[in-house]
């Protein structure tokens, strides 16, 4: 079985944030800290972020991507992906629903 977007970048040393948005979208942010053991004032070396509604994603301060972080990336969108059809298909199953209800 493949991992996850997150197992793959937790091996990679980054953090995981899932922001929820109130007036604006909301986002799920890795950050790397460059470091194992945190200490409160410490701020992230590289943060990587995915907007969940606009499908846009930042990178703040990468040099470089290797190929395991370019992996990484491209399973977090898979997995976003793959979680918006999950969600259309229960909305169309539900409209289904609601059809039959109504006649």
């Amino acid at each position: 079985m493949s991992k996850s977007a997150r197992e793959m970048f937790e091996e990679l040393g980054y953090y995981y944030r899932y922001i929820k948005g109130d007036c604006s979208e909301d986002v799920i942010q890795y950050q790397d800290f460059g470091r194992t053991v945190l200490r409160k004032e410490d701020l992230a070396k590289y943060i990587i972020q995915f907007n969940l509604v606009s499908k846009y994603i930042v990178a703040t301060n990468l040099t470089f991507i290797n190929m395991k972080l370019l992996q990484a990336i491209n399973q977090q969108v898979k997995d976003i992906f793959l979680e918006i059809i999950e969600i259309l298909d229960k909305m169309i199953e539900l409209d289904g629903e609601m059809t039959n209800i109504e006649n």
